[in-house]
């Protein structure tokens, strides 16, 4: 990624790069349908979730800034699989494309906190 990412500002292109979503354990699906106490059964704590990422490491040898979603897809402690009744995940690390539509006006908000640090 940092090879790409570097062509890539070479060329004046601005590049933002954003941290990788929070990987589940399990089948978000199943779970939630197996499980007496999804709410906590199917909230991973944060430190399960997630796991070393490669897209930050990237940035940090470019010295890019990363945008973190993941506060709008988790809480202090942990990442639930439904938020305002819409299912988060689809698989064990892919957003729903219902959930990821509702994370527009956030992306761009932390995209306009983002150009203002620069």
């Amino acid at each position: 990624m940092a090879a790409a990412w570097s062509r890539l500002i070479e060329m004046g292109l601005d590049v933002r790069p954003i941290r990788s979503t929070p990987v589940l354990a399990f089948d978000p699906d199943k779970c939630l349908i197996d499980s007496k106490n999804w709410s906590i059964d199917c909230a991973p704590t944060r430190d399960i979730a997630f796991r070393t990422d490669l897209v930050a490491k990237a940035a940090d040898e470019l010295k890019l800034r990363v945008l973190d979603l993941t506060k709008y897809m988790c809480g202090a402690d942990r990442c639930p699989i439904v938020i305002g009744g819409t299912l988060v995940y689809r698989d064990r690390h892919h957003l729903t494309a219902t959930f990821a539509r509702s994370l527009g006006n956030a992306f761009e908000r932390e995209l306009y906190l983002d150009a203002r640090m620069n």
